[in-house]
Formats: C-alpha cells, sequence, structure tokens
C-alpha cells in the first residue's frame, strides 16, 4: 500500500463498514464462543468496546439467563431488602421502561433453579408480575425450572413455586421447549403430580416441541398430552403411580412425535393393560428401568420406521419393586429388536442384568447379538457393562462386520477384563467389510505374531478416527503401534488399556510410527515425482 493509501479514507472504511453487519459480527462471536464459554466480562467489554458490537454482543450475553433478577432490576420502583428483591410502586405493564424491553426481548433460554433462586424475588412480587397484561420475555423460546429437594422441604411445595413462575415468563411466549425437572438429595420419591404444568402450557396455547418433565400424571392430564400436537421430543420420569398406558396411548397420537425417552421407576402393568399402539413417526425409544417394563413397552410398540433404541436395564426401582433380571446374553432375545427392521443405533447398558454362568460361554457368546444379526442396516452398536463371561471370539466379530456392512461405531465395554478377547485380526475383519467404520472400542489380546500381519488387508479403514482398547495387555508396543498405525492411517485418537501404566509409552510409540510412515510415503512419492520428471525429459 502507497504513503497515500493511508490517506483514503475509503479504505479505512471498508473494515468499519463490515463489521456494521451483525451477523459477520455474530459469526466472530460464536467463533469466540466455540472451544471455551466466554466470560460476562468479556462479552460485556465488547458490547463497550464499538458500536458495531454492541447489539450483537449484548443479545449474546443475555441470550441464555440462569435468573430473572437482572431483568427485574431494571423495573422502576425495585428495592433489594435482605437480598430480597421487591417490587413496592405501581407495577403496569404499559408504563414499563424502553430500557427494560429492549432486554427482555433479548433473552432466549431461561435455566431457572427454584431453589437458589426463588428467594431472591418476593412471593408477592411474583404474584403481580404474573398478572401483568403482557409477556415478561416476549422471545422465550427454552424454558427449564429445575429444584432440589433438601431436608424438610417437600417436593408439592416445590413444585407450587414453579407453578407461580411459569405464568410470569411463559405467557405468551414462542416457547417450544420446556423443562420441568426435580431432584431430590434424600429420596427418590417423585410421587407428585406434575400435571397442572401441561395445564397451564396448553391454556396458553403455545407451541412445544420439546417436553421433559419428572413426576406422576393422573388420566385427565395425559389427554392434554394428547392435545400438544406440536410435540416432536418427550422425555418422561414416570413415577409408581403413574398411568404408563394412558402415557403412551396419548404419544402414540402426536403425528410428529420422532423421540420418546421414559424412565420408569415404578410397577409395570401387565401386556394386555398396556396394549399396543401404532406411532406414526417415532424414530427414536430411550427407555431406563426393568426389564419387564422394557421389554414389555417395546413389543407395545408398532412402529414402521424405527431407528433408534437405547435401553438402560436397573435391578432394583426406588419402591422396592423387583424383576427377576435375564443373565446378559438373553437380552437382546428377550427384547425381540428384530421386530423393527429398520433399526440403525442400538445403545444397550446391560448394568442391571445378571452375569452369564461359565457354563455353555460359547453359546452365550452367539445369543447375544444373533437375534440382531438379520437388522442389516445397523449402524451403531455399544453394549456397556459387559460381564467377563461375554466377550466375543474373532468368528463372532466377523460375523457382525458380515451382518453389518454399514457398521459405524461398534462399541463393547466391560466393566472389569474378560476371560477372553477377539485378537487384533477381528480389525482386520471390520477394516475390509466396513467401510464406513468411524470409532471401535474393545479388549483384546495380543495374540501371536503372525495375528499382527494384515498385508492382505486390501482397503484400510481410513475413516476410523478412535481406537479405543480396554483391558487389552500388550508386550511389543512397537509391533502394534506399527500395525494399528498401517491399519487404521488416519487415527485421531487412540487409548489403550489406561490403568496398565504404559499409556505413555504406547502413545509415544504409536506417534513414532506415525512419523515414520508419513515420512515413508513422503519419500516415496518423491521418488515417483522424480522418476515421472525424468520420463517427461
Amino acid at each position: 500500500m502507497s504513503p497515500v493509501d493511508y490517506k483514503n479514507p475509503a479504505i479505512h472504511n471498508i473494515p468499519h463498514n463490515a463489521l456494521r453487519v451483525e451477523d459477520i459480527v455474530d459469526q466472530i462471536l460464536l467463533k469466540l464462543m466455540e472451544n471455551d464459554q466466554p466470560k460476562k466480562s468479556d462479552l460485556l467489554s465488547m458490547a463497550r468496546c464499538c458500536r458495531a458490537f454492541e447489539d450483537p454482543s449484548l443479545n449474546r450475553l443475555w441470550a441464555s439467563m440462569n435468573s430473572v433478577v437482572p431483568l427485574l432490576k431494571l423495573i422502576d420502583g425495585v428495592e433489594v431488602s435482605q437480598g430480597t428483591l421487591i417490587i413496592g410502586g405501581k407495577l403496569e405493564y404499559v408504563e414499563l421502561s424502553s430500557r427494560f424491553h429492549s432486554y427482555a426481548k433479548r433473552i432466549r433460554s431461561l435455566d431457572y433453579d427454584m431453589t437458589t433462586n426463588f428467594a431472591n424475588v418476593d412471593v408477592s412480587t411474583w404474584i403481580r408480575l404474573a398478572q401483568l397484561e403482557g409477556a415478561l420475555l416476549p422471545n422465550l423460546k427454552s424454558l427449564k425450572i429445575s429444584c432440589t429437594i433438601v431436608h424438610g422441604a417437600t417436593s408439592a411445595v416445590e413444585r407450587d413455586k414453579a407453578l407461580l413462575l411459569l405464568p410470569v415468563v411463559a405467557r405468551p411466549s414462542p416457547i417450544n421447549s420446556f423443562t420441568f425437572q426435580m431432584l431430590s438429595v434424600t429420596s427418590h420419591n417423585t410421587r407428585y403430580e406434575v400435571g397442572p404444568f401441561l395445564s397451564i402450557l396448553s391454556d396458553y396455547k403455545l407451541s412445544i416441541e420439546t417436553l421433559v418433565l419428572s413426576g406422576t400424571f393422573t388420566p385427565q392430564y395425559t389427554k392434554t398430552i394428547a392435545m400438544m400436537k406440536s410435540l416432536r421430543s418427550v422425555s418422561l420420569q414416570l413415577a409408581l403411580d403413574s398411568t404408563l398406558p394412558a402415557v403412551l396411548a396419548a404419544l402414540a397420537s402426536l403425528p410428529r412425535l420422532h423421540t420418546v425417552e421414559l424412565d420408569f421407576t415404578g410397577l409395570t402393568p401387565s401386556p394386555a393393560e398396556i396394549g399396543t399402539h401404532s406411532f406414526q413417526s417415532l424414530l427414536k425409544v430411550a427407555l431406563s428401568g426393568s426389564i419387564s417394563f422394557i421389554s414389555r413397552t417395546l413389543s407395545s410398540i408398532i412402529c414402521p420406521g424405527m431407528e433408534c433404541v437405547h435401553a438402560r436395564l436397573i435391578i432394583m426401582n426406588a419402591h422396592g419393586a423387583t424383576d427377576v433380571p435375564p443373565a446378559q446374553e438373553s437380552v437382546l432375545p428377550y427384547l425381540q429388536l428384530s421386530r423393527f427392521p429398520t433399526l440403525k443405533y442400538i445403545v444397550l447398558d446391560l448394568s442391571g442384568c445378571a452375569s452369564p454362568s461359565s457354563d455353555g460361554q460359547r453359546e452365550n457368546r452367539l445369543n447375544l447379538v444373533a437375534s440382531i444379526l438379520g437388522n442389516r442396516g445397523v449402524e451403531e452398536f455399544t453394549v456397556t457393562s459387559l460381564g467377563p463371561h461375554m466377550c466375543l471370539s474373532d468368528h463372532e466379530i466377523n460375523e457382525i462386520a458380515t451382518a453389518w456392512p454399514s457398521l459405524r461405531v461398534l462399541k463393547f465395554e466391560h466393566t472389569w477384563a474378560p476371560f477372553e478377547q477377539p485378537s487384533f485380526t477381528s480389525l482386520d475383519h471390520l477394516a475390509k467389510r466396513c467401510p464406513q467404520l468411524t470409532e471401535v472400542s474393545m479388549t483384546l489380546r495380543e495374540g501371536d505374531i503372525q495375528d499382527l500381519n494384515h498385508s492382505d488387508t486390501p482397503s484400510p479403514g481410513k475413516g476410523v478416527w478412535k481406537l479405543s482398547l480396554q483391558h487389552t495387555m500388550v508386550k511389543r508396543y512397537a509391533v502394534v503401534g506399527r500395525y494399528i498405525d498401517e491399519l487404521f492411517p488416519f487415527l485421531n485418537k487412540f487409548t489403550m488399556n489406561e490403568t496398565q501404566g504404559c499409556g505413555y509409552l504406547q502413545d509415544v510409540i504409536f506417534q513414532a510410527c506415525q512419523v515414520v510412515r508419513k515420512s515413508e510415503q513422503r519419500r516415496k512419492k518423491g521418488e515417483d515425482t522424480k522418476d515421472s520428471q525424468l520420463y517427461r525429459r
């Protein structure tokens, strides 16, 4: 740039004019927030340093809030007495200042903890705010209310406080996500009615798409669920006296519902009481509870396009009702997942299952996956909390790789070292038959030296970026490191038996193998380039 260019105002205005576009500044803020959540003081400093940054920075600063106290302090006549906010003067919606409205409209998400925040505002002030004619937060889209029951408190009282907050912030607004969760530090008792939340939300005619509730429902409120036709995702933690069949019937009537998560801590009704329910758009079911609850719920669902099943089996619920847990190798046949031929993602937590007996170990391994090998479209298969007898052999891994060519994620995670392990050649099977594989987690044995000869592998696993080998003991780190590096050349994250105390050593050797391979590739590429140049000459 010549000296005269420095005096050209048009050139100096170019970056300033670009920063006048709020979308560009917002992208800068998003980049700032990618890795670590910035401190609010940083966003405030950006808002103060330049007018072009002011609105986008304030929008980000106020977009997600965990309290309404900073906003209420902008109301004229607010007083703070002994740490409690009180509005002493006249309170009319039309008389709220423009400064108040300019900040209120920026709030998009409110995560409110009743236990720590409710007492910061006087009860009479909550009541007066609820009687305002207009919306306190006109652009609120996500509302989460949580509270913790401590000693001396009751769930009903905490719920009623939350019900008082709801009219203050929820009407009328474009809320499409609502969450109410109550955590107890003294017991797991969740026998409190949360249906009134549904009643209030229904009265406001909100287009709720995501609903998360923990508690119990009476039949009149399950009918309210059926009226929320915009629901797409529902997560319910149901208590002992919940009407499970009525809840399932209400969910089945929702035309847009694609995700259902149920955490049930009660006695499961009989199959006849649950009945059968046809879902139109259901794609994912996540169930947590006893084996009878999970199996009966799945058997009651009729869905042509189910893609994901996530099941967490527990031994005993909070009220002492027990099921006889099945052995781990019997879970998949018991759940009858083959009823859903379109399944792509299967995630099982078997912590509530009995370990298989040592008799017939091979039959146990085969039974674990035999019932779902016909589901040809499986892309993710994850099983956690496996017992020591439930490790598959090379033959079973080969069967899985052959049956699921679209497999992307395969995880067999054991609570402790299994008695038997597949060898490293099982990775060859996966690399050959599953070209879309990206992540593998299992326990392997080192085996003989010929097991680490993969020269017959026509196409290594170029898509695998994460490999975790649990409970895997090896002696020849250099051989294993070279084998893994050449089989999975684009591996980004590799962990092997972190409790062995040799994690640093195996990581250094693996990185050294990567350096050697890449240097050899560059050298070979250079020789090929020289040969081609000589040929041209």
